[in-house]
């Protein structure tokens, strides 16, 4: 399945190809990071210190990460913190609103991409805010041992029907991820009807007021 995936991105960039080009070209977008992106190219992480990789792919998921990363320097300080996001905007943020923290563009759901950042970033757990499911991505990290949860889950209504016609492939993801932290409980029976584990799903609250 990693490799097939593989395929499937590879077509759906020669697709895009154009689009990316053009809007490399004349508009500046999707320029920066996208080697680091491609090529998995994160951060070698320094020190033996036990280490949270949290994925925040733009502005809103960078800012709500606030609380949690405040809550985690206080009760366990001897922690290392690494985040990465995909867009520029939430690069920005981050940088602005995280100067001590490793910070990195998230690699593109390809296995080598995924394996290479894994190896240089080395966390302990991956967490992926809100609703970043990269099959790649959680498959990568638990072949290395490496523990998987989602924080601050969410999911609309939309993205529900949307995953609902993709069951078997979702629910075989969600086999792979220890915990789920979800904001209410109505988002909690969405990720339940997809086939996450009942045990593993637990109501948290939202993190901007929680």
């Amino acid at each position: 399945m990693p490799y097939l995936l593989n395929i499937v991105y590879g077509l759906l960039l020669l697709v895009f190809l154009p689009k990316l080009l053009f809007g490399a070209l004349f508009a500046g977008k999707y320029r920066e990071g996208f080697a680091a992106k491609f090529l998995g190219r994160a951060p070698r992480r320094e020190g033996d210190r036990r280490c949270v990789w949290f994925h925040a792919v733009s502005v809103g998921e960078v800012r709500a990460l606030r609380t949690v990363l405040e809550e985690i320097q206080h009760r366990r300080p001897q922690w290392q913190c690494a985040v990465s996001t995909t867009t520029r905007a939430g690069m920005q943020t981050a940088r602005s609103l995280y100067p001590d923290q490793l910070l990195f563009y998230c690699p593109l759901d390809f296995t080598w991409a995924t394996g290479r950042a894994l190896r240089r970033i080395r966390p302990d757990l991956l967490a992926l805010v809100e609703l970043e499911l990269w099959p790649n991505l959680v498959h990568q990290a638990r072949k290395r041992g490496v523990l998987v949860a989602l924080v601050n889950g969410r999911m609309s209504p939309r993205s529900y029907r949307g995953y609902q016609r993709m069951r078997f492939f979702v629910r075989r993801i969600f086999e792979q991820i220890d915990g789920f932290a979800v904001q209410n409980e109505a988002y909690a029976g969405r990720f339940r009807s997809l086939g996450a584990d009942a045990a593993r799903v637990v109501v948290t609250g939202s993190v901007k007021y929680d």
